[in-house]
This record gives structure tokens, C-alpha cells and sequence, in this order.
């Protein structure tokens, strides 16, 4: 047994790195599998790089071995395997792209690329003189091209990430797809082996190596995150699961007993009014009725909502009709100016909608019943990635004297009454906050809560 004189001893060790960084890549892929189930393109991909980088791991070992002279064949079958592993590479980036729209008889185009490459390399010739002409047309058919279309793949993947996932996640799926990038560079089209050595002054493998290893690190991070995402995801489906639940149980209650109790008490007072003389208590009677006839159909409209959703198309609509309602009920003037961050409602869940929208009407329920005001503008806009609200009461109406409820009393102190906790509760659970200010005839309610990145979403490939 004899080692290949003409090689160095780094070159044994670069070549033993170049292997450990792949194995450490399919390690660090094969342990970040998912536990249950996903439907992420980084999950569907992670068997396919699992392959590449075993595959290629045991390629770049087997080809130190292939050095050894006893032993010759081996150098044909490593090299032989390096060129199988850019076929799994080739599975990962359409994974990862998750590029529907291509037809699927473009998924066996790998295989006739390998098998091509094996036709024109290995099965003519002199095998053994031929093998570094075989190993430059395998980089230039396999390598270069899977490893550039992981890595726009990896970029397109990032800008479809969903606003949950984070800006650092989205960085680091970028930078990923970067280090894919110099990858199909140093692996595809570096066919030179010494001249880059001579360049540079070191190996290209180290340069290859570097990249796996980074790779390893960036993937790894990647998946974590993405995980840990959609475990909170998992554990918000089943809040919102009890929710459900728990306002089912609650319907039935309000319909079995509240809603009877309001409609017994609205025939009474019916009856009272027809009993009584033309004057004010028959008017009394008639006003107090129709109210409560209002009350019952707002518990039914609650029943009749089984889900704590609202499609984003419905949210400003809504809102106005609310609004004209509370204006014509109260002959409040309220202004509405809802037009600035209305495309990123298009990109908030339809629960964080659906909170928002019970956080203003909660609101402007509050300021018209406890402040009076002369007037009430409803303002929408966007700071540093945040979507603020605005709700402002101004001027106190004549012949009003009561002060608001969470102006002063017990419960100020404690934080506010039951529709303040509601509604901080409500904005907290969005990852927003709830401000409430009062000076002097004016009070503004704030509500400020994050928005997604909309403008990397644009920019997306």
C-alpha cells in the first residue's frame, strides 16, 4: 500500500475537511427534522440535502482513499458519487423553490443529466486517465447548476416567508441562499485546481469546506426558527380551539337565559306602555323596548359568529357602518381616515383582524358613553413598521357632567374597568399595546401593534 507521492500532506487534510464539513451538513439537516407535521418547503427539502451532503461527504473521503495505488477503482466510484450527490441537490432546490408551475417531467432532468455524464466520462476510454476531464464536465453539467438553483431558490424562499417567521430568520435564509451562491462558484466553475491555489494561496476545497460548514450553522438556525414558529402556531391553533369552544358554551348560556330574560322584559314593558296614557312614560315605555330590541339583536349577531375572524376586505366596511351607527345613535360627528396602512391589513391573520376590530368598536363605545364628546375622529397610520390607531374625543357636550368611568373611582386605580382590561388584553395578544390619555376636554385612545414587513415581501424574486 502506497499514498499518490505527487500529492501533499495538506492536501490529504484539506480533502479529510472537505468531507467533515459535509458531514457535518447532512448531520446538522438530518437532526433538524419536524416533529409532526409542516408544510414548509424547508421540511420537504431537508431529506434531499440530508443526501447531497452524505453523499458528498463520502465521496470526498472515498477519493483519499482513491489516492492510495492498490487501490484504484476507487477514485472512478468517489468521483462517480460526487457527481450522484448534485442530483439530490438538484431535489432540494425544487423543494425549497416550490416551483408548482413547472411541469414534473423536469423532475427526472437530473437523472439524465447524471446518466449523460456517466455515458460521456466514465464508460469511454481509458477510465483512469479520464478522470479529470470527467470530473470538469461533472462541476460544469451538476454541480454549477444545482447549486446555483438552490441557492435562488433559498432567496425565494425567503421573500415568501410569512410575517411571523421574523426579519432575522429571512436574513438568514438569505444568507444562505449566498453561501449556495459562492458554493456553485467555487464548486462549479473553479476547474483549476492549482491555478487558484497559486492565485489565492490555498486550497479550493478549503474554500468548499468553509462553505458547508457555514451552511451547517445557517441551516441549522433556520430550521430552529422555523420550528419554534410553528409550534407557537400549533399552540395558537389550540387557543383558539378552547376559545371556540368556550364561546360556543357561552352562547348557549346567553341565548338559554340573558336573551329570554331581555325579551320577557321588553313584553313587559310593551304591556306597560299600551296600559299607560298618551304621555311621556308611554314614550318612555316605546324608547326602553326598542333598545332592548337593539341589545337582543346584538347578542344574537354575537351567536350567530361561532369563529373569532374577519377576512381583511371586510374590516373598513364594517368599521364605517359601525361608526355611522354609533354617529346617527349618538348625533356625534365621527371622521374616519383609515386609508394608510389598509394594504398591510391584507397581510395580518384574520384573528388579529378580528381583535383589532372589537378593540375600536370596544373603544368608540367607551369615549361616546363616558366622555360625551362634541366630535370623534378615528385616524389609521404606520410608524417604523408599526400600525398605529387614533381615536379622539374632543369637547364635552352640553349638560354633561358625568366623568368617564376610568377617569377617576376605584377601578381607575386598578387599571381601568372591564372593557379597558378587555381591550389591553385583546392588543397585548397581538403583540401591541393600548394607551389611554385624558386632558382636560380631549381623549385619545392608541393602539399601536406590528405590522409585516411589507416591503421585503415586494422585493421578493
Amino acid at each position: 500500500m502506497q499514498l499518490n507521492t505527487a500529492l501533499l500532506p495538506i492536501d490529504y487534510a484539506t480533502a479529510f475537511l472537505y468531507g467533515l464539513g459535509f458531514f457535518s451538513l447532512g448531520l446538522v439537516s438530518w437532526a433538524s427534522r419536524p416533529y409532526g407535521t409542516t408544510s414548509s418547503p424547508l421540511a420537504r427539502g431537508r431529506g434531499a440535502l440530508t443526501a447531497f451532503a452524505i453523499t458528498h461527504g463520502v465521496a470526498e473521503w472515498a477519493g483519499v482513499f482513491g489516492q492510495i495505488d492498490s487501490w484504484p477503482l476507487i477514485r472512478p466510484l468517489a468521483l462517480a458519487l460526487h457527481s450522484l450527490s448534485y442530483v439530490f441537490l438538484f431535489r432540494f432546490s425544487r423543494r425549497i423553490g416550490d416551483w408548482a408551475s413547472l411541469p414534473k417531467v423536469l423532475g427526472a432532468l437530473p437523472w439524465v443529466l447524471f446518466l449523460a455524464w456517466g455515458s460521456f466520462s466514465l464508460l469511454g476510454g481509458d477510465v483512469l486517465e479520464d478522470l479529470s476531464r470527467a470530473d470538469r464536465m461533472g462541476r460544469l453539467l451538476l454541480s454549477f447548476p444545482a447549486s446555483a438553483l438552490s441557492a435562488l431558490a433559498l432567496l425565494r424562499y425567503a421573500g415568501r416567508l410569512p410575517p411571523t417567521e421574523g426579519r432575522a430568520t429571512r436574513r438568514a435564509v438569505r444568507c444562505l441562499g449566498c453561501v449556495f451562491a459562492l458554493y456553485s462558484v467555487a464548486s462549479g466553475l473553479i476547474l483549476d485546481a492549482e491555478a487558484f491555489r497559486a492565485t489565492f494561496g490555498f486550497p479550493a476545497a478549503l474554500l468548499r469546506s468553509a462553505c458547508a460548514v457555514v451552511a451547517a450553522l445557517l441551516y441549522g438556525y433556520v430550521s430552529h426558527s422555523v420550528y419554534v414558529s410553528d409550534l407557537d402556531r400549533y399552540q395558537e391553533t389550540l387557543r383558539a380551539t378552547a376559545r371556540s369552544e368556550e364561546r360556543l358554551r357561552v352562547s348557549d348560556e346567553l341565548h338559554d337565559t340573558v336573551i329570554q330574560e331581555l325579551f320577557a322584559l321588553g313584553l313587559e314593558l310593551e304591556g306597560h306602555g299600551r296600559s299607560a296614557p298618551m304621555n311621556g312614560t308611554s314614550r318612555v315605555c316605546a324608547s326602553a323596548v326598542q333598545r332592548l330590541n337593539q341589545v337582543i339583536e346584538r347578542i344574537r349577531l354575537f351567536l350567530g359568529q361561532a369563529e373569532e375572524t374577519m377576512r381583511a376586505l371586510d374590516f373598513l366596511p364594517q368599521l364605517r357602518t359601525l361608526l355611522d351607527a354609533e354617529a346617527k345613535r349618538s348625533g356625534i360627528d365621527i371622521a374616519l381616515k383609515a386609508d394608510v396602512w389598509e394594504g398591510a391589513l391584507r397581510e395580518l391573520p384574520d384573528a388579529a383582524i378580528y381583535q383589532l376590530f372589537r378593540i375600536v368598536e370596544e373603544a368608540v363605545r367607551n369615549v361616546i358613553l363616558h366622555s360625551r364628546p362634541d366630535r370623534l375622529s378615528l385616524g389609521m397610520k404606520s410608524r417604523r413598521g408599526r400600525g398605529i390607531v387614533e381615536l379622539v374625543g374632543e369637547g364635552r357636550r352640553s349638560g354633561s357632567s358625568a366623568p368617564m368611568a376610568f377617569e377617576t373611582g376605584t377601578e381607575s386605580r386598578k387599571g381601568g374597568g372591564y372593557g379597558l382590561r378587555s381591550m389591553r388584553h385583546r392588543a397585548k395578544g397581538m403583540g401591541g399595546e393600548l394607551k389611554l390619555s385624558i386632558a382636560g376636554g380631549r381623549t385619545l385612545f392608541k393602539i399601536e401593534l406590528p405590522l409585516p414587513d411589507l416591503k421585503s415581501r415586494r422585493s421578493s424574486p
